[in-house]
């Protein structure tokens, strides 16, 4: 079960007097050993020594330390890829599950105020849905990717309903100018016409796999192709969604999860350049356009106007407004830090969102770590 964006705005407005236990497991299904379990150990260990000394604070934590040792090391193996859980320390004892096919960072526990909640919005930004397209000359699968599942949502096969020429290996006839054997050049004659048939089918087939592209909500395309066969698919696919030639291997034969392992091991990559297009994307638009807001102070009136599309935001960064500034009334309370009050307003508003690190977020540090692509 993945957190809706009302879960996701619950989590954030969290605030039990005790804290809360958050606990991330990084269930890699290559761990034959479960090291899992050890660095949850390790975690949940550290959390208790982290304490303060006063026994009842100590007592509530170890309470909700044994209720994760009861949940978790009982010897069975938790859904998913990673499994992802808040768990109130105090008397309510509420906790909050979460399972998700694809990594959302290491096995970590935290013992702090709210939920710790930027792994989970990173892992759910990286899983975001996406197209697959596996191709042969004569037969193309489209499949869903979210959240590491893989669906197929269509296929087209290429008919010949009938050969020009075949090799019978007949018996030559006695006068050569009455026979009516095979000859090179029919041969050739029906090579030419599939190789024609081939490549309207690719073409006609990439009209339908973007009329499918376009009913979804996927960032972009994938396609597994030829060269050559990949650039005849994309001839016939509209511009609404974009398409990446991702690799020339044929997979169309493939079993989905085969498929699958494939497209999960570019993802990374995929993801962080994906990133840095958003960025570019939006300093261009906020220094040229109508669709970029840039900065804090820009950012946060576009969220309180409902206005931004998809939200770039640094979760490391100490966000604070100016003093004076006109937003700081609407853009905070007593509740919620700058930071988690942006990430609110974007949920509220169904503003994706995307957490940036590593060399997208400094790109962005010169800017206040935080922009936006507006919906107009």
């Amino acid at each position: 079960m993945k957190p809706t964006p009302e879960d996701l705005v619950q989590l954030l407005r969290w605030r039990p007097p005790g804290g809360v236990l958050s606990v991330y497991l990084d269930l890699d299904p290559g761990d034959r050993g479960a090291a899992w379990q050890i660095e949850l150990r390790n975690g949940l260990r550290a959390a208790l020594d982290a304490a303060g000394s006063r026994r009842r604070e100590k007592a509530a934590l170890q309470a909700a330390v044994s209720r994760v040792e009861a949940g978790l090391l009982d010897g069975v193996r938790p859904d998913g890829r990673s499994r992802i859980g808040f768990v109130e320390v105090g008397r309510d004892e509420r906790e909050l599950w979460y399972s998700l096919a694809v990594p959302a960072g290491p096995t970590t526990v935290s013992h702090a105020p709210r939920p710790v909640l930027a792994p989970l919005l990173a892992a759910l930004d990286d899983g975001a849905a996406r197209g697959v397209l596996a191709v042969s000359s004569e037969h193309v699968r489209l499949l869903d990717w979210a959240l590491g599942e893989l669906d197929e949502v269509g296929s087209w096969e290429l008919e010949i309903f009938s050969r020009d020429w075949r090799d019978r290996r007949s018996r030559v006839p006695a006068d050569p100018a009455r026979g009516q054997g095979t000859t090179a050049s029919g041969r050739d004659q029906f090579g030419q016409r599939l190789d024609a048939n081939r490549e309207r089918f690719l073409r006609e087939t990439g009209k339908e796999a973007a009329r499918h592209a376009g009913t979804r909500d996927w960032d972009e395309v994938d396609v597994f192709a030829d060269e050559h066969h990949y650039r005849l698919l994309a001839d016939g696919f509209s511009d609404a969604t974009p398409l990446r030639h991702l690799d020339s291997t044929n997979l169309v034969s493939q079993p989905t999860h085969a498929i699958a392992v494939r497209l999960e091991a570019a993802l990374p990559e995929l993801n962080r350049e994906r990133e840095r297009t958003l960025v570019e994307r939006v300093i261009a638009e906020a220094h040229g356009g109508t669709r970029g807001a840039l900065g804090l102070e820009e950012t946060v009136q576009a969220l309180l106007e409902g206005r931004v599309e998809h939200l770039l935001v640094d979760l490391e960064q100490p966000y604070e407004l100016p003093r004076g500034s006109p937003l700081l009334e609407a853009s905070g309370g007593p509740d919620l830090s700058l930071g988690e009050r942006m990430l609110e307003l974007a949920l509220s508003t169904s503003a994706a969102i995307t957490p940036l690190e590593g060399a997208p977020a400094d790109e962005l540090a010169a800017h206040g770590g935080v922009a936006a692509l507006l919906r107009y």
